[in-house]
């Protein structure tokens, strides 16, 4: 890795930059950009650095089939060996990164939380939780109109707490619950990715069917008491 590249990392703000085809003012990277790619192969993640590729394609949603072209691939195209993300920022360096275990998950990629729920996290000896739950309204009625106020929260061996998400949520006619307009916030990815021995997060914080938002919580950024703070986000929408 060259001089210019290392210097172009250490010094530049947070940045989070998925792969994959966007809308034409979704990327929050130039072509050439340098970066670092997030890889996890289920057994062994790293940080890779790299340099964005940008090109024009078709938005299928936006332009007309005689139309000039106005979306953006970033990256390759899909296939193997696609990053979970394109990352940048003070603590992120290249090389291997320590990965969590996801308790009792057997493919902790895109954990989604569609409802209340609780995940166990281990980085080395210590364990961490992830819980989605939610709170009614004083006086809410029990339909599908935003009654709830839900919350997904990392608490931390020490007891430490830190909100990763708050949205709306519902009872459906049937008794279960949703999140905001039929979310799916999703775990990414969990390890220790600025190397302080702390658990770091790529989270999904949309609050909504046809958004993704990952956001990256690092641990070395949070305040006093709080396991991670959310340095950088990405948000793109579907059609």
């Amino acid at each position: 890795m060259s001089w210019m590249l290392i210097l172009l990392l250490a010094t530049s703000p947070f940045v989070l930059q998925p792969p994959g085809h966007f809308h034409g003012d979704e990327p929050v990277v130039a072509d050439g950009d340098a970066m670092l790619a997030l890889h996890d192969d289920g057994e062994r993640a790293w940080l890779e650095a790299t340099r964005i590729e940008l090109r024009r394609v078709a938005d299928p949603v936006m332009d007309a089939d005689d139309g000039p072209e106005t979306g953006w691939q970033v990256g390759p195209d899909l296939g193997t060996g696609l990053p979970l993300a394109y990352l940048r920022g003070a603590g992120l360096h290249a090389g291997e990164v320590v990965r969590a275990e996801v308790v009792g998950v057997d493919d902790p990629a895109g954990l989604a939380f569609y409802k209340p729920a609780s995940v166990d996290i281990r980085l080395d000896d210590a364990l961490y939780r992830l819980v989605a739950g939610c709170d009614r309204h004083d006086g809410a009625p029990r339909d599908r109109a935003s009654s709830l106020d839900c919350h997904i929260d990392l608490f931390a061996p020490d007891g430490g707490r830190s909100r990763l998400v708050a949205m709306s949520g519902y009872v459906d006619g049937t008794g279960n619950v949703g999140l905001g307009a039929d979310a799916s916030a999703a775990l990414l990815f969990a390890g220790d990715l600025d190397g302080d021995g702390r658990l770091d997060l790529l989270f999904d914080t949309s609050d909504h069917y046809n958004v993704r938002q990952p956001t990256l919580f690092l641990s070395r950024e949070a305040a006093e008491g709080q396991p991670v703070r959310a340095v950088a986000r990405h948000r793109a929408v579907g059609c």
